[in-house]
């Protein structure tokens, strides 16, 4: 074994296994990370729930009887298995003629597919995921049912005529089994990425068949991180065409949003980084004494949903920062300035018609402050994309009214071009 994964516990578990637990690790690796990273009141939410957001009952019970009594799979159409929660792109593939069908665990719409054997396994196993012990996961009765669980579901899959699987992401448990059952049935699955990566690593959302990005930019990011460039399709967003292109971009101080950086709960791979939460406030205050040397007096504060806001102001106070209540959109809309570190804003920002200025603070290693390495664009390499590394930077760009270049737009968001999947099928 590495030294470097006799540092990280699942690493050790895995590398000292026998063949039946290394797999269950592999498996279950993002729910294991949570029992180990996901604590601490800077989190907003309960361990096991950074995936998804609570289900109102009325929608829970409507998604177990279209799971339980409803046939939703079409005789005349190609019928696809979609865990895509996010708008648009479900409805093009729709509008082509296909019939979108999401499993009951990761339900979305009224086409909710399942049966009574699977809604009970899901169940316990979910229960089992949120609620127990490192080491019951981990031993051989929750083996089993993890092994009954896959079983279940594929005898479910195979009944039913699917041409692909859509998947947000390939990192949970439920979304590995989805992949290896439709690899068994030479079947495609296509992770559909969700905005810009902060980290690529040719292990990373690369385990499906295809993996599926806004932009060219962010191809080519994948394709140096070692990933095959045959797995990486570039189709776009429904999104893009709702930008407005001739729109100025806004810069001035009088209403600034902040964006603090966020911590993970889980590792994305076998080689362990920690980060430590101290990090997310000097970030914050960091930027306060550069804005407050600009002349600002109070600035708006928008976490990641899955950051706490008042464990924030706990270390802040409310004399600079006060927390953002509006939409994204409103926020992005009223925003005249907009001060983050790596994040999918940059573009929804331009979009908006409010400038983005990138600050990343490199530490004496060349990493940011979570101790990750900056990726694209956010590391400077874009001159169309203003980026800060050290506080005078920071002063610097705002003192001269530096903003970000509309190109940089297309660089990494294309129109949405659904025959990039269709293709493939």
């Amino acid at each position: 074994m590495s030294e470097r994964n006799e540092a990280y516990l699942l690493a050790y578990l895995s590398e000292t296994a026998d063949g039946a637990l290394k797999r269950h690790i592999d498996l279950l690796k993002l729910e294991l990370d949570w029992h180990i990273y996901h604590y601490g009141a800077h989190f907003s939410r309960p361990k096991g729930s950074i995936a998804k957001s609570k289900t109102p009952l009325r929608s829970r019970l409507l998604n177990w009887y279209s799971a339980n009594y409803q046939h939703h799979f079409s005789a005349d159409k190609s019928n696809i298995l979609s865990l895509i929660y996010f708008s648009g792109f479900n409805k093009h593939l729709e509008d082509e003629g296909y019939n979108l069908v999401s499993p009951y665990w990761a339900p979305h719409g009224r086409k909710v597919a399942g049966n009574a054997a699977i809604v009970k396994a899901y169940h316990e196993i979910d229960r089992h995921l949120r609620d127990s012990s490192f080491s019951y996961l981990i031993g051989e009765e929750f083996q089993q049912q993890v092994s009954s669980f896959e079983q279940i579901v594929d005898s479910y899959l195979r009944e039913k005529d699917l041409k692909a699987a859509l998947l947000y992401t390939g990192q949970l448990f439920y979304s590995k089994i989805v992949i290896a059952c439709f690899r068994s049935m030479r079947r495609p699955s296509f992770i559909l990425s969700h905005g810009l990566p902060a980290f690529y690593h040719r292990e990373a959302e690369t385990n499906g068949d295809y993996l599926v990005v806004w932009g060219e930019q962010v191809r080519q990011n994948y394709l140096k991180a070692g990933v095959d460039p045959a797995k990486v399709l570039v189709a776009g967003h429904p999104s893009y065409n709702s930008i407005v292109k001739d729109r100025k971009i806004r810069f001035d101080l009088s209403d600034v949003l902040v964006l603090p950086k966020a911590m993970s709960p889980h590792q994305h791979t076998y080689e362990p980084i920690l980060g430590d939460r101290g990090n997310i406030i000097v970030y914050l205050l960091r930027v306060k004494a550069v804005l407050q040397k600009a002349g600002v007096k109070k600035a708006r504060l928008r976490p990641h949903p899955s950051m706490s806001g008042s464990w924030l102001l706990q270390f802040l106070g409310t004399d600079f920062y006060y927390l953002d209540t509006l939409s994204l959109s409103d926020s992005l809309q009223t925003a005249s300035l907009v001060v983050g570190p790596t994040s999918t804003l940059l573009l929804e920002s331009i979009g908006h018609g409010v400038n983005y200025l990138v600050y990343e603070p490199v530490t004496a290693e060349g990493k940011d402050l979570g101790g990750y390495e900056i990726v694209p664009p956010f590391d400077g390499s874009d001159e169309d994309i203003p980026v800060a590394k050290t506080d005078d930077a920071l002063y610097d760009l705002i003192k001269n009214k530096v903003v970000v270049d509309k190109k940089a737009l297309d660089k990494y968001l294309r129109p949405f071009d659904v025959s990039v999947i269709k293709n493939k099928l």
